[in-house]
């Protein structure tokens, strides 16, 4: 540790450090995640507040000793990191299968409509009561906001309907014309959400025109003037006498 003030940090945890930079870290990491809770939860106090705190799962995986209200969000692992964070008394969330940024070319919303970590593993289902749902995760490296509404919806309903369905409710064939259905009302409200079931089309309203078509007879190009940064166009509708 080059660094005098972790150095000095860990001399007053009592740490020894070693040539390793997990070993080294870790009482660092620990250290400012116990302090960071203890300032929300001070906060919490003096508004009254009720709230809980939600740290992602490498604060179980690397074993640190916080407080064990504390909720674990997995996010890379399965069954086997969700065990672990019970076992060790916190409660979980999970998102590793939800990451809808993780695109991929084709029909891939029932990935996500599958997806269940609890399914077919007797040792969670047994602890279901601690697994309190999952979340949709959208990271934005390679997102903007034109085509962040597209690459969320409707992809994240189907992760939607997955966490508020039972388990018994796993037919492709019925949730894809939900999922259908649900698009178009959408694309009917306005949002441009993308595709879910490939080339499709939707009965939309009919595009209502702010100019009655009786005073309409074409819409022209009336003049195209050239100017220093280029061409203006601008058009002009011509009403019928």
């Amino acid at each position: 540790v080059t660094n005098p003030e972790v150095s000095a940090l860990l001399s007053r945890l009592n740490r020894i450090t070693t040539p390793s930079y997990g070993d080294v870290m870790k009482p660092v990491w620990e250290w400012y995640t116990n302090r960071f809770i203890n300032i929300l939860k001070d906060i919490r106090q003096s508004r009254n507040e009720a709230g809980q705190y939600i740290l992602w799962e490498e604060a179980s995986k690397n074993n640190l000793n916080i407080a064990k209200d504390a909720i674990i969000q997995i996010w890379l692992g399965g069954g086997k990191e969700i065990l672990k964070a019970l076992d060790q008394g916190y409660r979980v969330l999970f998102s590793s299968c939800w990451y809808l940024d993780h695109s991929k070319y084709g029909i891939h919303w029932t990935d996500y409509y599958l997806c269940d970590p609890t399914h077919h593993n007797i040792n969670l289902k047994r602890r279901e009561d601690k697994i309190l749902g999952g979340e949709v995760c959208l990271w934005s490296e390679y997102i903007t906001s034109e085509s962040l509404m597209s690459v969320m919806w409707p992809r994240a309903s189907a992760a939607a309907e997955r966490l508020w369905s039972s388990s018994s409710v796993i037919s492709i064939q019925s949730a894809g014309r939900r999922l259908q259905e649900h698009r178009c009302r959408m694309l009917r409200r306005g949002l441009q959400v993308g595709h879910i079931n490939g080339p499709d089309y939707c009965l939309l309203p009919k595009h209502r025109n702010n100019f009655k078509s009786k005073n309409i007879k074409k819409r022209s190009a009336e003049k195209m003037e050239e100017m220093n940064l280029g061409y203006r166009t601008s058009l002009v509708f011509k009403e019928i006498n």
